[in-house]
């Protein structure tokens, strides 16, 4: 019965398939080869379609992605530098099907590539590149060819303050781990009955008066109401 149950939860067509590879969303459609590209002090970073400015900031995070990752900061390229091998970030509108937050990521001996219809789907394919560093080697990336877009127009997760209170580095943290994974909803739930919980400085009375409250309601005594008689200031 063990076994049974066992060999139900394995994926569809798990028997007789190389192990997947660690991307989180599955990605709609992927393609592997048997080759690798390796992340180098000389590979560069290109951007294509750069009108503008644009693309400096999602240059600026696949600048950061590889420091993060390998410890060292690419140097940041116009298109036409093709002399060195790569990571190229491609803006082109006209992309179908893949819509605002899709892309197709391909990996070659040579080089990154990722294009998108617009910078969100840029961002998410920087993702995919993340997880993709972390399938063997430092720096080494297997060849593939990936093509991927948001099942769900809303993908969220919620985080309830109201009640447990976290540090900022917390929700900043939170915030990063849910983009990487391509969340693109933060639900933040920022108030009960026992009080407001951020700080904003233009609104001083938010955490001067609504974080007090006077007691707390026991249980879901609304009618007739019971309090707790335990004043309470939580900012």
């Amino acid at each position: 019965m063990r076994l049974l149950l066992a060999l139900c939860l394995l994926p569809s067509g798990a028997f007789g398939q190389e192990p997947k590879l660690p991307l989180i969303p599955w990605p709609t459609h992927v393609e592997q080869d048997t080759g690798r590209f390796v992340f180098g002090r000389g590979t560069v970073i290109r951007l294509e379609g750069w009108v503008r400015g644009e693309l400096d900031a999602i240059g600026r995070q696949a600048s950061d992605l590889i420091v993060e990752e390998l410890g060292w900061r690419p140097r940041i390229r116009p298109a036409t530098d093709t002399a060195r091998a790569g990571l190229t970030l491609a803006l082109i509108p006209a992309t179908p099907p893949l819509g605002a937050e899709g892309y197709r990521l391909v990996v070659s001996p040579r080089g990154v590539r990722i294009e998108a219809a617009a910078e969100p789907g840029l961002f998410y394919g920087l993702q995919t590149l993340r997880q993709l560093l972390h399938t063997g080697a430092p720096g080494i990336v297997p060849t593939v060819r990936i093509q991927d877009a948001p099942r769900f127009r809303y993908r969220g997760m919620h985080l309830d303050v109201g009640r447990h209170l976290f540090p900022v580095e917390f929700i900043t943290r939170y915030i990063d781990l849910m983009a990487r994974h391509k969340f693109n909803t933060f639900h933040w739930h920022l108030t009960e009955d026992q009080g407001w919980r951020i700080e904003i400085k233009r609104f001083p009375l938010l955490t001067e008066i609504g974080s007090c409250r006077r007691e707390t309601v026991l249980e879901r005594n609304i009618d007739p109401y019971v309090g707790d008689s335990l004043p309470y200031c939580g900012y």
